[in-house]
């Protein structure tokens, strides 16, 4: 599996998760005041929230930002399996219900537990 980080600036980055030759998808990390949060999780990189986690201690915030009390969050766009690769790790979903409902995640990531976001919501 290949990946590259890309940093933003010192509270984000984007991974780029290597599909093929000519072929990637892209995944974020941000590092917010009080929490962390990944947006997608890329496809081959089913181990998106540990790259997460490496991130976050090079940037020396993991002790911050990410405790057995506070987890890193996960908020996924939408249903397409190159978004949802690295889901498996996170206990916590927040996600469109529509998408939950359509793309099956229930039955797919029966262990993770689902918070639906809805238009106007914030995640701060």
């Amino acid at each position: 599996m290949k990946y590259e980080i890309v940093p933003f600036h010192d509270k984000t980055w984007m991974i780029e998760d290597q599909l093929g030759e000519n072929s990637i998808t892209r995944f974020f990390l941000l590092a917010g005041e009080e929490r962390a949060l990944m947006i997608d999780a890329g496809m081959n990189t089913k181990n998106a929230k540990e790259i997460g986690e490496n991130i976050l201690k090079e940037a020396g915030l993991y002790d911050k930002l990410i405790s057995e009390d506070k987890p890193m969050l996960i908020a996924i766009t939408h249903g397409h399996g190159d978004h949802m690769g690295g889901l498996s790790a996170f206990s916590d979903l927040y996600m469109s219900l529509t998408d939950y409902q359509q793309f099956g995640v229930k039955n797919n990531y029966p262990k993770v537990t689902f918070h639906p976001i809805k238009e106007g919501d914030k995640i701060d």
